[in-house]
């Protein structure tokens, strides 16, 4: 039994947006879509982070395969969130709220 995106599927099409839109804003993006299976989209690294990310159509937020489902739940079990993201700023804020917990951590 197979829990990852069938072979050959699309992307979603805001995918190459989403990443390249970070790239520019100067972000590393990781583009893992390819691997499929539990692993997200895209793993995102700045300011000192690396946030999973996985990109949803508009609409499609919260339709996960069994797999996606399982790599959430896992990264959860350790602390870690999945961004869901549908555009660039839902990334950006992601970024902001870790910052902003990182400053009231220092404090």
């Amino acid at each position: 039994m197979t829990y990852g995106r069938p072979r050959h599927t699309k992307p979603d099409k805001n995918h190459a947006e989403i990443r390249d839109g970070l790239r520019d804003l100067g972000f590393v993006v990781w583009d893992l879509k390819d691997l499929g299976g539990k692993v997200p989209d895209l793993l995102v690294i700045g300011d000192g982070h690396c946030v999973p990310v996985e990109v949803k159509s508009p609409g499609q937020e919260h339709n996960f395969t069994i797999a996606e489902k399982m790599g959430i739940a896992e990264c959860g079990d350790e602390g870690v969130e999945w961004v869901i993201a549908v555009i660039v700023k839902d990334v950006l804020d992601a970024f902001d709220i870790i910052r902003e917990a990182h400053y009231l951590n220092q404090m």
